[in-house]
């Protein structure tokens, strides 16, 4: 009742929580259609990813306390975002092995007095490279649990005495 109502008065920001829950399949069908064509703007929390392909055009993600903005539905989403975790990685990785290249460096050559500038090049060039430095990438483990199978019931499993 309270869904008809706030889609009856038409604002012009709905927000919906789990609009899918406790709805049958004609009602859940019938709201995507209906939004989809919605006039303006509706921002939606769901764990229905078939909902959320259906009615989104756009995702705002809130990770570490910063939105990130991505155009197209939710599996688009979930592509686009996996690629850019995938290309920082990259960034990192290269930064992480130039570093060490330059480290191994300064650590053969720090006691030879003919390369002592070469040395101190390289220093300068691992102090820059530090203050301009990547994050590093973290990527979240998947949550997995699992419920064991029951073990089998003892008989009697129910008994009535002097009923």
């Amino acid at each position: 009742v309270a869904l008809a109502a706030a889609l009856f008065i038409e604002p012009d920001l709905l927000m919906l929580d789990e609009p899918t829950n406790h709805l049958d399949l004609e009602a859940v069908l019938w709201l995507e259609s209906y939004l989809v064509e919605y006039k303006h703007t509706l921002v939606v929390v769901s764990h229905d990813r078939g909902f959320l392909n259906e009615v989104c055009t756009d995702i705002i993600e809130f990770k570490d306390r910063k939105l990130t903005y991505y155009k197209g539905n939710y599996d688009t989403y979930v592509k686009t975002s996996d690629e850019m975790v995938k290309n920082t990685m990259r960034v990192y990785n290269a930064y992480q092995d130039k570093r060490s290249h330059l480290m191994e460096f300064i650590e053969k050559f720090r006691a030879n007095a003919k390369r002592a500038t070469m040395v101190q090049s390289r220093v300068k060039t691992v102090e820059k490279m530090d203050l301009e430095a990547p994050e590093p990438v973290e990527i979240e483990p998947l949550w997995r649990f699992n419920i064991p199978n029951p073990e089998p019931l003892g008989r009697p499993i129910i008994s009535v005495d002097d009923a």
